[in-house]
């Protein structure tokens, strides 16, 4: 473990996507999630998942979920490249609806204006 709380960002066309990933390391981040009820590759779609790229100027290859439902612990493993395909489409589906309801949105901040 090298260092907790570590902040990241992810410039994705207009987009900055951005978050703490829990630990990073040499080559590995990790970020500890919690459920009722886990199901196997859950964060295979995840928006977190753009730490890895984030994170890979510092060396990071691969981005560890480590999951507990309180009664058992799982891990899942990703490793640099993914695919963000399928995250890139949602994006792109929010980001049309935020423009398509720009007059009923009151909190600016979403569009980057304080």
């Amino acid at each position: 473990m090298l260092k907790t709380q570590v902040y990241c960002e992810y410039q994705l066309d207009n987009v900055l996507l951005y978050g703490y990933v829990d630990v990073i390391g040499k080559t590995l981040a990790v970020d500890i999630k919690t459920t009722s009820r886990y199901e196997a590759d859950s964060f295979a779609h995840s928006h977190q998942n753009f730490y890895l790229a984030a994170l890979r100027a510092r060396g990071i290859r691969t981005l560890r979920y480590v999951i507990t439902d309180f009664s058992d612990v799982y891990a899942e493993s990703y490793d640099y490249p993914l695919d963000y395909s399928v995250q890139g489409r949602q994006i792109i589906t929010f980001c049309d609806f935020l423009e398509d309801n720009r007059a009923r949105i009151t909190d600016t901040r979403i569009f980057g204006i304080s």
